[in-house]
């Protein structure tokens, strides 16, 4: 596989909004172009860093671009691996990572990169996991909830809302939105699996999940986590963040967010 066969698959697997990938296109064209011939497995740790170092960027800029192209990588390494071939080379952004930390002096927020970064760690994942990664970092779903859902949970309404029927504590039910897209990504994936009704979607413990991404830098409830950043950072209410949160009262809500610490999530990414 070449760079440029990689970035090619890279776009087809990326999804996200129009911004994210603009962002992504803005890194690896540029790779492409000076890489595009080069096997992947033939791409030198040295060879990266060079091509970083020698960008007219600032620092904080440079950090995201290394974040993509390490994300192009995992995503290489990943597809490699679902083929069922064995692979004896290993991410060369992983070697160089020390020479591409998040600047500290540098005005611009920590979350800068918080999305290139959650991005790249959904990138990593199998197609089970990242659909687990969606409804968490998407649906502000707890683990336990997305373990238990079952075809039947999955509902579309008839104006064309989706939404996923969870029981919560003393056995009430609620109804979590989730955006149409993913409905439908859920639905083939039931289909393409022959998942029976009645059946779990995922068969596996909240522990497996753990494991997989405290491998990436991550814990479950991250993904929750996550998911409140975005909706505040598009501006939504108190009221819409309490309901995509699925919490009783406002006051538990305020509390979340007030113990929200971005910073914290966005420092257990760096140099991942």
């Amino acid at each position: 596989m070449t760079i440029s066969d990689a970035i090619n698959n890279f776009y087809t697997r990326i999804g996200g909004k129009k911004n994210t990938i603009a962002s992504y296109r803005a890194t690896l064209e540029g790779f492409k172009e000076k890489f595009g011939n080069r096997n992947v497995p033939d791409i030198l740790p040295a060879e990266v860093r060079e091509y970083l170092k020698g960008l007219k960027i600032s620092e904080s800029t440079r950090y995201l671009r290394f974040s993509h192209i390490k994300a192009l990588f995992n995503r290489a390494i990943m597809e490699e691996r679902i083929k069922g071939n064995g692979i004896a080379w290993e991410n060369p952004c992983k070697l160089i990572s020390d020479d591409f930390r998040k600047p500290e002096n540098e005005s611009a927020p920590i979350q800068a990169t918080i999305h290139a970064d959650m991005q790249a760690v959904r990138l990593s994942l199998n197609q089970k996991y990242q659909l687990i990664f969606d409804i968490g970092a998407r649906g502000a779903l707890r683990i336990e909830e997305i373990l238990s859902i079952t075809p039947d949970t999955l509902i579309r309404e008839p104006d064309g809302a989706c939404c996923i029927r969870i029981e919560v504590k003393g056995g009430k039910i609620q109804n979590k939105v989730i955006p149409p897209d993913l409905c439908d990504k859920l639905h083939e994936y039931i289909e393409e699996h022959g998942i029976g009704k009645d059946e779990r979607l995922f068969k596996m413990t909240r522990s497996a999940v753990w494991q997989v991404l405290k491998a990436r830098g991550i814990e479950p409830h991250d993904l929750r986590r996550y998911a409140a950043y975005r909706a505040m950072e598009m501006g939504k209410d108190m009221k819409t963040i309490q309901g995509l949160l699925g919490h009783a009262s406002p006051a538990t809500t305020m509390i979340y967010l007030r113990n929200l610490s971005v910073s914290m999530l966005a420092k257990k990414l760096v140099g991942m």
